[in-house]
């Protein structure tokens, strides 16, 4: 399975798990990777210059999240022009508009396929028990509602090569038999 992260800030996309370039001048600079959002003339939005890793367990991803986590920006935004749009487009498309503001940010450009085409989705609402956060959280769970009520269609990714599928089903077997030894290994240690 391959892995990528990234953020989106202000309109911008970083790469969360590209190695540091030395060349770059300051240090903020050194830890961003810029990705270009580009259509592939089907319809569909591809990140260029976007890394993959792959990875073969849990432990992978794991170590994986936590490097690019460090690499992740924290102020605040006041005005957040991709939520103000995903708003826009969740709105539109329960209201059935001919029109879907996709095209008016980067997160919606990216989430096309998620809101209301073509793949399956799930939508975590992160809120605060506290009253200070009161008017976020009722935003949160406005989004939420709203959201659950766009229909999409999943449908399937598309069929791989057979080279393709061959290496994949080869890494598997690999990694299979590789947790099959350390099994057996685990359960001879235990018996003797």
């Amino acid at each position: 399975m391959k892995v990528t992260f990234l953020e989106l800030y202000n309109e911008e996309v970083t790469d969360l798990l590209a190695q540091e370039d030395s060349s770059r001048s300051s240090s903020e600079d050194k830890q961003k990777k810029h990705v270009s959002l580009m259509e592939d003339g089907k319809g569909c939005v591809v990140l260029r210059g976007l890394e993959e890793e792959v990875v073969y367990s849990a432990n992978d991803i794991y170590a994986l999240l936590e490097r690019g986590s460090s690499k992740r920006r924290t102020a605040d935004t006041l005005l957040n022009k991709s939520l103000l749009t995903l708003g826009r487009v969740i709105n539109a498309l329960v209201e059935h508009s001919s029109h879907i503001p996709y095209m008016d940010s980067e997160l919606t450009r990216l989430l096309r396929d998620s809101l209301g085409r073509k793949t399956e989705t799930c939508i975590i609402a992160t809120i605060s028990p506290s009253a200070h956060s009161l008017e976020e959280t009722l935003s949160t769970l406005d989004y939420a509602y709203r959201a659950k009520n766009i229909k999409n269609k999943p449908e399937a990714n598309q069929k791989l090569s057979k080279p393709v599928l061959l290496i994949y089903l080869y890494l598997e077997l690999e990694r299979m038999k590789e947790g099959l030894h350390k099994l057996l290994s685990n359960v001879y240690h235990q018996m003797s």
